[in-house]
């Protein structure tokens, strides 16, 4: 653990001081400011004390402040014609299969053996459609 000073000279919230930093928020698990949890919005205040943590994998803090859902055990299969989607979802930490040259077929069959939830884009209606194992829209959002 390493302690700075930082000077923070208009009202910030402790996300927005903690990525001036450098440290993306989608990596914090965990906020303390003088040692009792926060979330996000807290504003920071003169001489407070603030400690960032990752992602905990081995400690139990889920009696502290929830800053979001567990993200470590979403995962997604993602149809070749959303590359582009496929990059940001392991930008933001998802685990996304994305394999090219993978069908429609054999990707549902991936993900309902690796309970991944199925991403598609397909000129059906021009619509995202959600695949069950069968290849029958399960669900359609427009």
């Amino acid at each position: 653990m390493t302690a700075f000073a930082h000077a923070v000279f208009l009202a910030a919230s402790v996300k927005d001081v903690i990525e001036s930093l450098g440290v993306p928020h989608t990596e914090i698990d965990l906020i303390l400011v003088s040692g009792g949890p926060v979330g996000f919005t807290h504003l920071v205040r003169d001489g407070e004390h603030i400690s960032v943590y990752p992602t905990f994998t081995s400690l139990d803090v889920s009696s502290l402040v929830q800053l979001r859902p567990p993200l470590q055990d979403i995962r997604f299969a993602v149809d070749t014609h959303l590359g582009r989607l496929a990059t940001y979802l392991r930008m933001l930490g998802f685990d996304a299969l994305y394999e090219i040259g993978c069908d429609d077929q054999e990707l549902s069959r991936i993900s309902a053996r690796e309970s991944r939830i199925l991403l598609t884009a397909k000129a059906w209606r021009g619509n995202l459609r959600l695949l069950c194992e069968d290849n029958r829209a399960a669900a359609t959002v427009a």
